[in-house]
């Protein structure tokens, strides 16, 4: 069996018939009409052996566009396939040949004489006899000498044997000849037979093959219908799950902010505050604020209390009743009952 050729690279491009190699050697280890697999896993016909570094396929490459990749040579068997029809055809040929006579010339003379011998052996049994000259010729004599009686008493109207009279086909053992152009002549009962079979087969052929499309068209709906079914349910899982992640982060939402102020001391009420906006807003304003301190300024703690003030749906105030001139708060929303 003949290995698939896979020395050196090959560097390929989206849309072109041409492939370069590097490292090979095409012109040895391929040739038109066997197949390429290329980078992308399909396989081309190989239309041209341009050189030994060069093939042109078919069709253009259908991958992306790639370098020195891996490839297979896959060979056709077509040269194994057409020896052994050479050697079918030489065997006929010689089958035709007749094997039973074998003759041997023994004096080489132009022109022969009378004692001049031929020798014929019967290749089968190996026997065999010497026949001269001489007795060709009386052979040669009788045969047509008995040719000649069925020309008796046949007359030519001119020495032109191309207008003779009285000869009829039947002399010459042509009985059913005929002067029907070939056009016009009929078919035989066995070839009209044998012309009908191939008909039918073909018939029968064609309507098997037209039903096996239909049923390979149906198979081929049916598993078309069945990956667009697959296909939509795998998107309305993917919407699901995102609907879930979405209510999950509306119920709960995060965010950082920063108070400051220039002075402050226990006996001010008016307190530093600023104000946040939620990245959703809510339907009602039913929700909680938890709020933490990161950092405060001069120290943790000078932040005092940190109030919610004026929630709203789209948000709230946060405020700190300490004399801190800068506080860092952390929040988060609690709305378990949000949709």
């Amino acid at each position: 069996m003949t290995s698939w050729y896979r020395t050196g690279t090959i560097s390929v491009t989206n849309g072109s018939t041409t492939v370069a190699g590097s490292g090979t050697d095409f012109i040895s280890g391929t040739a038109a009409g066997e197949g390429l697999l290329g980078p992308d896993g399909k396989i081309y016909e190989i239309v041209a052996v341009v050189s030994g570094v060069a093939l042109t396929i078919s069709p253009a490459y259908l991958g992306a566009n790639a370098s020195a990749q891996a490839y297979a040579i896959i060979p056709t068997q077509s040269y194994i396939r057409d020896l052994a029809n050479q050697a079918a055809a030489l065997v006929n040929d010689y089958a035709a040949t007749n094997s039973n006579v074998f003759l041997l010339t023994v004096a080489d003379k132009t022109p022969p004489v009378d004692t001049d011998k031929v020798a014929i052996r019967d290749v089968v049994t190996g026997t065999g006899r010497w026949l001269t000259f001489t007795n060709l010729k009386a052979f040669l004599k009788s045969y047509f000498d008995s040719v000649a009686t069925t020309l008796t008493n046949k007359t030519l109207t001119a020495p032109a044997i191309t207008s003779p009279t009285g000869i009829v086909k039947a002399d010459v053992g042509l009985s059913n000849v005929d002067n029907t152009a070939d056009s016009a002549k009929p078919v035989s009962t066995a070839q009209a037979t044998a012309n009908s079979s191939v008909l039918t087969a073909a018939a029968a052929d064609a309507t098997a093959k037209a039903a096996g499309a239909v049923a390979d068209a149906a198979v081929s709906a049916t598993v078309v219908q069945l990956a667009y079914g697959l296909a939509a349910a795998v998107d309305l899982a993917a919407l699901a799950q995102r609907r879930i992640d979405d209510v999950s982060a509306y119920k709960t939402q995060t965010g950082t902010c920063t108070v400051t102020q220039s002075a402050s001391n226990e006996f001010t009420r008016t307190y530093a505050s600023v104000a946040v906006t939620l990245p959703r807003a809510y339907l009602n304003a039913n929700y909680q604020v938890v709020v933490e301190c990161d950092s405060a300024a001069p120290f943790l703690g000078a932040e005092g209390h940190v109030l919610v003030q004026s929630r709203a749906t789209n948000g709230f105030v946060l405020a700190i009743t300490g004399s801190a001139t800068s506080a860092s708060l952390r929040w988060k929303t609690i709305f378990p009952t949000a949709q």
